[in-house]
């Protein structure tokens, strides 16, 4: 059965040549996941056992009917993570100390660090296997492969979400990628079991030459974003700081095209004039945007970042770094939002990149075998899965 899927924009490139969110979405459905992000837990994927030996040593054991099914093995795994030690993705496996194949369906991995939620980290599609022979046809605004089914599967590229809204309803889509969506949509969004949380974090990236403009923005109260964004914003509560004086600056902050981010910048706008600060929106398009075009040295660029993978433990570990400035030295055990919060402003005083919340997505399919993904990478057909059992 042919799928077709509406997303805002057709990524150029996949796996782990992926430049962004898009690109690893897209790749999910091409992907053997090892692990499959299901609502807020855990499927197996083509891995059915995922033991942890101790607190640095685990051993992945391949589902044998999914092995011999898709000729996959230990070794073509290990092959697969090859190709991400040589790409942009590498410190993903910065997580494994050291590899040893037990037999054909078995791995043992010795961990750099003890990890929490081992089912998480191994969720990430890029650790996944790409399915052997897959062919990626591009057509007018469409990109077209093999699922895991072996299904086709079409992405379909819509700018204006009501023409998508359209197709859907008339039958012509199967699902609506349903991550930044109108502020409109969600006024009307009368069925809230259908939102779902991501870690696909928004983020102002601030330049070195007016690194102190953070100063004012931790000061700004973003959880009044939630209701401003009708709850597809979910913000970040930094500590109001004392008061600091205004200061007279005339500032641009660019912003890739799709909501909710015009809303977001143009309250961020209104919030820094406040103390002075003049800022003028500029809306860019997102090809634009994956090129860092107009990102200049003095401009304050609006970006989206995904998290290595969707766990706690995985900011902590990607920005470990930034512990040596006595995030987390106090001897006071703290709950992980506090400390994630203590290294998001960390990361603005040294990189200058502050996260100021996370947005939420809507289910809007009619496919039956998905896995909605806290990652934001959805799963749209599993169905393989699910037939063969492997949903328990």
């Amino acid at each position: 059965m042919n799928k077709h899927i509406s997303i805002d924009v057709i990524p150029q490139k996949l796996f782990s040549d992926s430049e962004d969110w898009a690109g690893i979405c897209v790749s999910r459905s091409a992907t053997l996941p090892l692990v499959r992000e299901h609502g807020t837990g855990y499927l197996p994927g083509v891995i059915s056992k995922l033991e942890k030996i101790d607190d640095l040593t685990c051993r992945l054991q391949f589902d044998m009917h999914a092995a011999k099914h898709f000729g996959i093995d230990a070794e073509v795994l290990l092959q697969a993570w090859g190709k991400i030690a040589k790409s942009r993705y590498s410190p993903l496996l910065n997580v494994m100390k050291s590899i040893r194949i037990v037999d054909y369906h078995r791995m043992m991995i010795q961990l750099a660090a003890d990890i929490d939620n081992l089912d998480a980290y191994f969720s990430n599609p890029l650790l996944g296997i790409p399915i052997r022979g897959q062919e990626i046809r591009y057509e007018s605004n469409m990109l077209s492969l093999t699922g895991t089914s072996g299904d086709d599967i079409h992405f379909h590229g819509y700018s204006d979400f009501a023409d998508a809204m359209s197709c859907f309803q008339r039958g012509d889509l199967d699902a609506i990628t349903g991550i930044g969506l109108p502020n409109d949509y969600w006024v009307k969004l009368n069925n809230p079991c259908n939102v779902f949380d991501t870690t696909l974090h928004v983020a102002i990236k601030i330049p070195k030459r007016i690194r102190f403009i953070s100063h004012f923005l931790l000061r700004l109260p973003y959880d009044k974003l939630e209701l401003i964004t009708n709850r597809q914003f979910h913000p970040v509560a930094y500590y109001r700081q004392k008061n600091i004086s205004n200061c007279n600056l005339n500032l641009r902050l660019v912003y890739p095209d799709f909501p909710p981010n015009q809303e977001i910048c143009t309250w961020v706008s209104s919030q820094l004039e406040k103390y002075g600060i003049t800022v003028e929106c500029i809306r860019i398009p997102y090809s634009d945007y994956l090129q860092n075009k107009q990102m200049q040295d003095d401009v304050l660029s609006f970006i989206i970042e995904m998290d290595p993978w969707p766990s706690h433990e995985s900011i902590e570990w990607a920005f470990s770094d930034y512990f040596s400035q006595n995030v987390n030295n106090s001897g006071v055990d703290r709950c992980h939002s506090d400390i994630i919060r203590d290294l998001n402003v960390a990361r603005a005083n040294k990189d200058g990149i502050l996260r100021i919340g996370s947005l939420r997505g809507v289910r809007i399919t009619r496919l039956p075998h998905i896995s909605l993904a806290k990652s934001g990478c959805m799963g749209w057909d599993d169905d393989f899965f699910i037939d063969e059992g492997l949903s328990q």
